[in-house]
Parts: C-alpha cells; sequence; structure tokens
C-alpha cells in the first residue's frame, strides 16, 4: 500500500516507468505480471489500461505462470474502468487474453451471464475451462450455462476441461455429479478427477476409492483419501507410510492425508 501511495504521488510518469520496468527486463519473470497489472491499475485513466495490456502481451499470456500472476493483480487492482477492457478481451485472438478476461471478470464478480455464455461457447479449452469455474459458483442461470456447456463437450478429452468440469459438475451441485466424476477414475485423467470425486462422493463410493489406493496407491490416490476422511483407511495409511517400499511421494501424501 506505501509503494502504491508513492506511485501516486509520482504521478502520470509513474505509468510510463512501470512500463518500461517490465519491457526492459533482462527476463520475462512472471511475478511482474503481478507486479505490473495491479501497480498499472491504479491510475485512472486509459493510458493506464493500455499500459496493462502491453505489459501482458508482452509477458506472453500463453505461459501459465504469467496469465496467473497477471490476472492475480488485475483481480485487486481498483481501476474503475477495468470491466470494458476485460471484455475487449474476451474477443481477442489469443485464447489465453480470453481466459485471462474471463477470470478476473468472475472473480470480481463483474461477469454478465453474457460474458460466461460468450466463454462457455468458446472453442479453445483453456476458455471453457476458466469459464466453467465461474460459471458454477454463480446464479441458476449461470449453473444451467455450465451444464450445457459440460454435457456439450462430454467425450472432450483435454485435461484441463475434464478437470474443470468435474469441479464445476460438484460445486454446482449437478444431479449424480459423483457417479459422473467417478467415470473418470482409472482412466488417463483420473488425477484431475480424484480431488471433486473425494468432495462429492457417498460412502459407497469412498469404499471404491479406498480399493483403488489399496490396489495401486498413487500420491493423487491417496491425497483424496484423506480429504474423504474415511474411518476405514486409517490402517491403510498407516502400513503405506510403514512400509519401506513405498515411494517417498506416497509416505508424504500418506502423511498429509492421515493429518
Amino acid at each position: 500500500m506505501c509503494s502504491s501511495d508513492l506511485l501516486a504521488v509520482i504521478g502520470d510518469g509513474a505509468v510510463r516507468e512501470l512500463e518500461h520496468l517490465v519491457l526492459d527486463a533482462p527476463a520475462k519473470v512472471p511475478a511482474m505480471g503481478f507486479a505490473a497489472a495491479f501497480a498499472l491499475g491504479t491510475f485512472e485513466g486509459r493510458d493506464a489500461l493500455a499500459a496493462i495490456e502491453r505489459v501482458t502481451r508482452f509477458l506472453d499470456p500463453d505461459t501459465d505462470a504469467v496469465r496467473s500472476a497477471v490476472a492475480g493483480g488485475l483481480m485487486l487492482a481498483p481501476h474503475p474502468d477495468l470491466a470494458p477492457l476485460l471484455r475487449a478481451w474476451l474477443g481477442d485472438v489469443s485464447p489465453s487474453m480470453r481466459a485471462l478476461a474471463i477470470d478476473v471478470l468472475g472473480y470480481r464478480k463483474l461477469a454478465t451471464l453474457k460474458d460466461l455464455e460468450r466463454a462457455l461457447e468458446d472453442v479453445d479449452p483453456l476458455v471453457i475451462a476458466t469459464a466453467l469455474r465461474w460459471a458454477a459458483l454463480g446464479p441458476e442461470s449461470a449453473r444451467s450455462a455450465a451444464r450445457v456447456a459440460v454435457e456439450a463437450r462430454r467425450g472432450t478429452t483435454d485435461a484441463r476441461f475434464v478437470t474443470a468440469s468435474c469441479w464445476a459438475s460438484v460445486i454446482a451441485g449437478f444431479p449424480s455429479a459423483a457417479a459422473e466424476v467417478e467415470g473418470f477414475l482409472g482412466s488417463e485423467h483420473e488425477t484431475g478427477a480424484l480431488l471433486p470425486y473425494a468432495v462429492a462422493c457417498d460412502l459407497d463410493q469412498a469404499r471404491r476409492l479406498l480399493d483403488l489406493v489399496e490396489t495401486a496407491a498413487t500420491p493423487a490416490r491417496v491425497e483424496a483419501l484423506g480429504h474423504v476422511g474415511l474411518g476405514g483407511s486409517l490402517d491403510l495409511l498407516v502400513s503405506l507410510l510403514e512400509d519401506p517400499g513405498s515411494p517417498a511421494e506416497v509416505k508424504q501424501a500418506a502423511a498429509f492425508a492421515l493429518q
């Protein structure tokens, strides 16, 4: 906060200097994306918005860490005209910019049903996956749009979409959500489905997860079992810790699961 006050004292010149600090840096560090997005977002006016866009594109939003950092800064920035900029990005040629836009709009509770539907109807799995999170947390109309998007793309093999659709089904409270997520257990997409399954499963489904861990204990399966909190899993988790043949990653997961 003190740094923001100092930038305000400097005035408009700070906008130019902040941008140059990023563009002239020897390396594209994701943390600079957060700092620049937030700091520039404390200045009113179109110059600051333009600088945010130039910095974002320079750092390369196709990089997950950069996109996440810039989004984090924009989620906190107080700029009063941020929403129009983000809605413009929803029509950008870059899927990463579109995903960034709906992520920030959703977080700030600025995403309208039209915004969400536009993102959910996108052709890129990253954009759809990002929009699903916020649609599932929205009102009934938004959750219905999320349900339509999940059904329309059932069978999609993109890992980001699969994980997002599993969480959306659980968070939005879709009927038989756990049963739908259960279908991914034992598949190549199991890792992304395990935690949503753990959140939504009933007792019989929890026992199936216990059987999976007994059959083949992976760190992700053990972690999910810990979230279920099934009393019958205690002996298995302790035995995984005691077994000298258990991989270190499985032992660590078992320790956290017990915790």
